[in-house]
């Protein structure tokens, strides 16, 4: 059996988060779902020694970019992917070498999990 892919959810005790944690319940099989505030003390020092595969945030809440920049993050996980869901345009965007826009859970975690297929095989808009 394969292990479970580490996903971080960045919070800041938003309703988001927890619509989030509830769809994603439904792949626990698949997932290992870690919360952290972004008010934790040396926040880019914990996310790095929980070496998560994805981190999950609100692309419309600036406390989060304020307490972990982007190219901070990335640099420190340079194989991490960054989901930031923006709840105005209801679509998800996937930060990593490409970018990749998903509307549906499945497709986020197809993208997440480490042996994900070819993206260009996939049903995604691909913006480079």
């Amino acid at each position: 059996m394969k292990g479970l892919t580490r996903v971080v959810i960045l919070s800041n005790q938003t309703l988001l988060v927890e619509g989030v944690i509830a769809r994603l319940q439904q792949y626990r099989d698949r997932v290992e779902l870690i919360v952290v505030d972004i008010r934790q003390p040396d926040l880019l020092s914990h996310i790095a020694r929980i070496q998560p595969a994805a981190i999950i945030l609100d692309d419309n809440d600036m406390d989060i970019s304020q307490a972990i920049p982007l190219d901070r993050l990335l640099q420190a996980l340079p194989t991490l992917k960054v989901l930031c869901l923006d709840t105005q345009r209801l679509q998800t965007q996937v930060i990593r070498c490409e970018q990749y826009w998903v509307t549906e859970v499945r497709d986020l975690l197809d993208l997440v999990e480490p042996s994900s297929p070819d993206p260009s095989q996939q049903p995604f808009m691909i913006e480079k």
